[in-house]
């Protein structure tokens, strides 16, 4: 009559140990936001700043062209609603030169497309030669000239952040061709750390914070200290593995030992 109560103890405990398992598991592959506490963000500014440099790498000119009284010669452009000029470039007709140093860089505003026009001289009005959504060539054809243009586009990225008791910040930047590249900024140790990031192909980035310590890795998000079980992968696999091998040693049956016979004495 023992053996009975002890086995469907421990079949509840087996069940109770399977509750926790199924739910361990559910929280892992869904990776289910564990909240721990409340912690406040550091102080932080990010500046974002879009250029557009645009440079002259080749240029032909038009042998039929009327002749100008000028040895040098303006591409005169229109880029978003700026208008700028790249100046200085040697006139020589009927002759492909590359001339040095000549370009011009443009601020922008927004995430694109930019148009670009080129004035033509002969036709007296601008032309559109291009619409800009990343760093290209563009091949400009007016009546004086055909020109191939380099236009790059420059995002300047300055974040300041004031200093945090432990918290860590970690930057993510998107690429063009769809790549991707955290860095880890670390914990500012200052008063202000400044970091300034130049490129010609990004196109968006994600600010987040962190803290870590010796045991768990937690995220800052919404006023809120959070693990995240994709984040802390040997906590949350070593406990299901923990589970089933409290159930294997619940549920294994176990022999019984043997029970001495007793001698009867006769009298």
């Amino acid at each position: 009559m023992k053996g009975k109560p002890r086995r469907n103890r421990s079949r509840r405990y087996g069940l109770v140990l399977f509750i926790f398992l199924i739910a361990s598991l559910v929280i892992y592959l869904a990776n289910i936001k564990i909240p721990i506490a409340y912690v406040e963000k550091p102080h932080y500014t990010v500046d974002l700043y879009r250029g557009l440099n645009v440079s002259v790498e080749r240029i032909a000119y038009n042998i039929a062209y009327p002749w100008i009284n000028s040895s040098t010669v303006s591409i005169k452009l229109l880029v978003g609603e700026a208008r700028v000029s790249i100046d200085n470039i040697p006139f020589s007709p009927g002759r492909e030169i590359r001339p040095v140093g000549a370009y011009v860089v443009v601020n922008v505003s927004g995430q694109g497309p930019w148009n670009i026009y080129v004035y033509d001289d002969h036709l007296g009005r601008d032309l559109l030669v291009g619409v800009i959504y990343r760093s290209t060539d563009l091949v400009v054809q007016t009546g004086m000239y055909t020109a191939l243009l380099s236009v790059a586009l420059l995002t300047d990225l300055s974040i300041k952040i004031s200093q945090g008791e432990s918290i860590g910040a970690k930057l993510l930047l998107r690429y063009d061709n769809r790549s991707e590249e955290t860095i880890d900024l670390g914990i500012c140790g200052g008063d202000t750390c400044i970091y300034r990031i130049q490129r010609t192909d990004l196109v968006g980035y994600e600010l987040s914070f962190y803290r870590r310590s010796w045991l768990v890795y937690a995220r800052v998000t919404d006023g809120l200290l959070a693990i995240y079980p994709w984040d802390n992968p040997y906590i949350f696999i070593t406990i299901p593995i923990a589970i089933i091998i409290a159930m294997i040693y619940l549920l294994q049956p176990r022999s019984r030992p043997p029970q001495k016979k007793r001698r009867v004495r006769k009298y």
